[in-house]
């Protein structure tokens, strides 16, 4: 057993080796370590209760030549509606790095642009400069940044203006003025409703391929799960014969519900593919992620199968179809949207990359429009590929193509784009305009 006197002597002897001074307990020349300070934090403790404040987000417009400086514009938005400010930059991305722009520090993010008319950068006009912008609202811990995608854009005339998509609204006939030519081809269209959703179509609600899957009953609903025989070029596929998937099982491998074929079809296969399936599991099933669908081409009497997915129209009308082929293998994949079984929509080919889609298309009662996946040049081994596919009725928010009158994009022309117009009348942004401001629309 080691007594206090033993650690003593040890100690005494551990003092000498190392030559430390021997100081009694008490003496001036050893002075007690002071305890830390202890701080009270509740101050500072975030109520669990509530949501930490989100930093301010900016998009910068692409920064303008004029002819008393550079013009900067922007957009800004913060989700709890606090006040913020905006810190300019200027780069070259080679000599030079995040520069402060003269005067463009704690600018009011509510100001929306700054002229940048003092220090400017020699030979600025002929650099690449890019801007910077640095956005907080002074409660978030975080900050905001962007840069700008193209340096100082130099608007030489009116197609410039129009290239780079700075017309200002209400410039119909794109001449860079706002004037009468403006609105007489404004009043045109007066009163046109465009809208799809108002157009009367027979196609109502949506439709989801994963969301409406079903393992027990093919056809189920306007959706069908089978293969075709590829029997034409694979840019030109036909799936004229179309066999339904008559076989629903639990895979053993997996444990993943499954369509294939019972034995006594031409198109079965030991391989179980061609197939679909969906992952029911935490983990991935052969290259498809969980809570997926997955098709997967098939090689059957040396003859390839494309793994098909069918929509038949259940009503006349114009519906819009968006939807994504994602990588899910290793394998190399031929992507297809053919309509009514001849009309190749979409044909991407032998790639094993994601690719997405989308479209509108106007379709009578009984049309099909299927989604295939073919072999690649590889021959048909791990074709995995998750599929979505979402069908509905078309609204004037997914439209995209807007006339040029429908400034709101509402799909409707009347007095609400007239109000707008009538705030840009007589505004103009031609760069060879002499009293011309370029500070944006």
């Amino acid at each position: 057993m080691i007594t206090a006197a033993a650690i003593k002597r040890m100690m005494a002897r551990y003092i000498r080796w190392r030559g430390l001074p021997k100081t009694p307990r008490h003496s001036p020349l050893r002075k007690p370590t002071p305890w830390p300070p202890i701080i009270c934090m509740a101050c500072c403790t975030p109520n669990p209760t509530e949501a930490p404040n989100a930093h301010p987000l900016i998009t910068l417009n692409p920064p303008i030549q004029q002819a008393d400086g550079i013009a900067i514009t922007w957009q800004y938005s913060d989700s709890e509606g606090d006040a913020s400010t905006v810190d300019l930059y200027w780069t070259d991305f080679q000599w030079t790095f995040l520069t402060p722009i003269p005067d463009a520090n704690d600018l009011p993010a509510s100001a929306g642009s700054f002229l940048w008319n003092q220090d400017l950068p020699e030979d600025y006009a002929s650099r690449r400069i890019y801007i910077h912008a640095v956005i907080r609202d002074h409660n978030s811990y975080l900050v905001g940044r962007a840069t700008t995608d193209h340096p100082v854009l130099v608007l030489a005339d009116c197609s410039d203006v129009i290239q780079y998509n700075l017309a200002l609204p209400g410039d119909f006939n794109q001449d860079c003025y706002v004037n009468i030519d403006d609105l007489v081809h404004w009043t045109e269209d007066w009163l046109t409703n465009y809208d799809p959703s108002a157009s009367g179509s027979g196609i109502t609600g949506s439709w989801n391929f994963r969301e409406d899957l079903s393992f027990a009953a093919n056809p189920n609903g306007p959706w069908s799960y089978g293969a075709s025989p590829h029997a034409a070029p694979p840019a030109a596929p036909v799936t004229t014969t179309f066999y339904p998937y008559n076989s629903s099982f639990t895979e053993s491998g997996s444990g993943a519900p499954w369509w294939h074929y019972d034995s006594s079809h031409p198109f079965y296969s030991s391989a179980i593919v061609p197939c679909l399936y969906y992952n029911n599991t935490s983990g991935s099933v052969y290259g498809c992620p969980a809570g997926m669908a997955a098709l997967h081409s098939g090689i059957t009497s040396g003859s390839e199968a494309i793994a098909v997915v069918r929509w038949i129209a259940p009503a006349s009308g114009t519906i819009q179809i968006s939807g994504t082929f994602y990588a899910g293998n290793s394998g190399r994949c031929d992507y297809y949207v053919i309509y009514n079984q001849i009309m190749v929509l979409i044909s991407e080919l032998d790639t094993y990359n994601q690719f997405s889609f989308s479209l509108n298309i106007n379709v009578s009662t009984g049309d099909t429009l299927d989604f295939g996946v073919g072999a690649g040049t590889d021959g048909g081994s791990a074709d995995t590929t998750p599929l979505e596919v979402e069908i509905a009725a078309p609204t004037c928010a997914g439209l995209g193509d807007y006339l040029k009158t429908d400034i709101n994009q509402d799909c409707i022309i009347n007095l609400k784009d007239f109000w707008i117009f009538a705030e840009q009348y007589l505004n103009y942004n031609n760069p060879q305009d002499s009293d011309c401001s370029l500070m944006g629309p």
